[in-house]
């Protein structure tokens, strides 16, 4: 008897178990099962399904709260450039009263070698939507791959935040994960350290 290959990628495992259980009661004349094991082995598959769509939930909230964050840095900074911006007015003003309270500028040297970009990804309708910071680049090139496969493909090169695109997915019922890793691109050539964000799910849950 062959063994029973139960996949190890969660696209792939999503596509079997949402199968198996949409297949199985068909068959239990066939497989002299009984009720109890039909409804068992469904259960198990919602147990797979469920298991992998929770992970996607929590990156959710995770995406809530750090955006949540961010809002708040940059509300509190533009309060705080403004105030600063007044204290440098005052009569008692020096450089040596601004580098103790570290609001004096200095300025940062590019380097190539050590540049990384930020990025993150979210659904924008029915298309993904992925925002950047160029930071001194002319542009990042985005490269995507789906979890059941190792090989990297150039998505395309990007120079205006957020970039957005319809994802190809072979099932829209059947959701699959996708990994998005960009590098800095100058005169044509990449530079720096990759950044990368893994399990990004596209599509909609199976109900």
């Amino acid at each position: 008897m062959a063994g029973t290959i139960i996949p190890s990628s969660n696209n792939e495992l999503l596509a079997w178990a949402t199968n198996y259980k949409t297949k199985i009661p068909e068959f239990v004349a066939l497989l002299n099962m009984t009720t109890e094991q039909v409804a068992e082995e469904i259960s198990w598959c919602n147990e797979f399904i469920t298991s992998i769509f929770e992970v996607t939930a929590q990156k959710s909230t995770y995406k809530s709260i750090l955006s949540k964050r961010n809002n708040t840095i940059k509300q509190v900074k533009n309060k705080f450039q403004k105030r600063i911006a007044q204290h440098k007015t005052s009569a008692g003003y020096t450089k040596a009263v601004g580098d103790a309270m570290g609001i004096v500028v200095s300025k940062k040297v590019f380097d190539e070698n050590t540049y990384k970009t930020s990025l993150s990804v979210s659904m924008n309708g029915n298309k993904v939507a992925i925002r950047f910071r160029k930071l001194g680049v002319q542009g990042i090139n985005i490269y995507y791959r789906k979890e059941s496969s190792d090989a990297w493909h150039l998505l395309s090169r990007a120079t205006k935040s957020p970039f957005e695109f319809t994802a190809k997915i072979e099932n829209p019922r059947q959701p699959e994960l996708w990994d998005f890793m960009a590098f800095g691109v100058i005169n044509d050539k990449e530079i720096g350290l990759a950044i990368d964000i893994t399990d990004f799910m596209i599509g909609s849950p199976v109900g």
